[in-house]
This record gives structure tokens, C-alpha cells and sequence, in this order.
């Protein structure tokens, strides 16, 4: 096994070296990247994507045989550790077993667990998308660990007693090995509490920048009150009193219509 991994080892340096001094061997490794890509995507579209339509694409620089070889060398240096757990997949592992703490089995109860669980896992999923921007948290941090924070996270703003949360953090300890109240664990939800912050100021502050140009841009209130307060002026009395007096104004037409007061027109030959 030892000599299987430095032969490896071996060969993926190689093919480092090489792709720095070639630079078609560096295109090669790009377009077999692209092929493992599209393997490991959900898209319809990258399922049409074989090595035959990389080498039509690349106006066949490249044969298939090497695409398909650059493939192997490719998952040789990686080990075939090709699908990495992400943060948001083990959230739904640790939300699965925080729904097993409640042993409430009537109809209202498992609606009220069901509503739970559903608000647990939006807000879990909305801190771990903030965090992706985060270099921090998405890189620095192990994705188990930002998953378990935005669970910890999602639950401390849900009415989940006290015996449910000593109970989760229990089977988070006896099954994952993670302990919830570390050290790591606490400066995660911090974290995620200040992404969250962050990202919700910018969000406000946009909306309220556009609003602002959207009302400038149609008329303006100039009041002491908030806008929401304001109101428009009544109507003076010598006002009221023109407008009562007054004979109404016969409608004259609009400066962009044309009535026509001819007959049809014929065009001479």
C-alpha cells in the first residue's frame, strides 16, 4: 500500500512538472477537470458530456484516449476523493437527529416537530449560504463545524426545551464526536452570527438607498414627521370658492393628437 502511494505521489509530480513546462499538457489537466466536473454535477446538460464532445471542442488538440488517461492521473492525485461532505449536507444529518429528540407522537405534536424542523433547517441553510462569501468560515473552518453551528444556531431562536437541547448535544458527543459547547464550536456560531449581521446591513442599506432614489426620482416630501406621517394640504377657502364660481373649461385636445378633418387621401401615381 505504502509503495501504491509514493508511486502515485510520484507519477502527480511528474505531471505537475510537466504542466509547467507544457502548456498543452496544462490545457490537457483543465479539460479533464471539466470532465470530473460535469460527472459530479446534477445538471441535466453535463450529462450529455463525454470525452468525445471535450475533443470535438477542443477541434480535437486532444484525443480521446488522453482525456480518458489525464482522467485516471487525475483521480490517482486526488485518491478518489471526489465527493467531499459539505456543510449543508451534514446539517441535514444533525437536523435528522435533532428531530429524534421530541417523543411526541399525537397529531398536533407531530405537526408542531414537523414546523420545527422545517424553520431549523431554512435558517441552517441561510447561514450556511452567507458563509460561503466568508473566507473564515469556508475555508478555514471544517464543514462540519459551520453545520453544527447553524443547527446550534437555528436552535437557540425555536422553543426547544432545555432536556432537548442537553439530549441533541449528547448524540452529537456519542455519534459524530463533536463536542457543542468547545471552544471551536463557539467561535463558529459567533461567526456565523457576525456573516449574518454583516449581510443583513448590506441588504438593508441597499433597500434603503434604492428607495431613497426611486422617491427623489418622483417627487419629494419635505416634512418634519417621517413620510410615512405625512400628509397632503387642504385646499385654501378662496381656492374653494374659484373652483365653485368657475364654469367648467371646455377639454382641449391633446397637443399629440391629430384630428382628421379631410377626407381619405389617394395617392396619385
Amino acid at each position: 500500500k505504502n509503495n501504491n502511494i509514493s508511486s502515485v505521489s510520484n507519477k502527480h509530480s511528474e505531471m505537475v512538472a510537466e504542466a509547467k513546462r507544457d502548456a498543452s499538457v496544462y490545457q490537457l489537466i483543465g479539460i479533464s477537470a471539466l470532465f470530473l466536473a460535469a460527472k459530479q454535477s446534477d445538471n441535466r446538460a453535463s450529462a450529455d458530456v463525454d470525452a468525445e464532445v471535450l475533443a470535438r471542442v477542443s477541434h480535437m488538440s486532444y484525443s480521446i484516449d488522453e482525456i480518458l488517461s489525464m482522467e485516471t492521473t487525475l483521480l490517482d492525485a486526488l485518491h478518489w476523493r471526489l465527493c467531499a461532505p459539505t456543510a449543508l449536507g451534514v446539517a441535514h444529518h444533525a437536523i435528522a437527529l435533532l428531530a429524534k429528540q421530541d417523543r411526541r407522537r399525537d397529531a398536533r405534536g407531530e405537526e408542531r416537530q414537523r414546523q420545527r424542523m422545517d424553520s431549523v433547517i431554512d435558517f441552517a441553510r441561510l447561514q450556511i449560504e452567507l458563509s460561503a462569501s466568508d473566507y473564515a468560515i469556508s475555508v478555514l473552518r471544517r464543514p462540519s463545524t459551520t453545520a453544527l453551528a447553524a443547527v446550534l444556531n437555528s436552535v437557540e431562536l425555536l422553543d426547544f426545551t432545555a432536556r432537548e437541547k442537553r439530549s441533541f448535544g449528547r448524540s452529537m458527543s456519542e455519534l459524530a464526536r463533536m463536542d457543542v459547547r468547545s471552544e471551536e464550536m463557539e467561535e463558529a456560531r459567533t461567526e456565523l452570527h457576525r456573516v449574518f449581521d454583516r449581510q443583513s446591513e448590506d441588504v438593508m442599506s441597499r433597500a434603503t438607498l434604492s428607495s431613497s432614489k426611486a422617491d427623489k426620482s418622483v417627487y419629494t416630501v419635505k416634512s418634519s414627521r417621517s413620510p410615512v406621517d405625512a400628509r397632503f394640504a387642504t385646499p385654501r377657502s378662496s381656492d374653494r370658492r374659484r373652483r365653485k364660481g368657475s364654469r367648467p373649461r371646455k377639454q382641449k385636445p391633446s397637443p399629440t393628437s391629430v384630428e382628421p378633418r379631410c377626407g381619405k387621401l389617394k395617392l396619385e401615381p
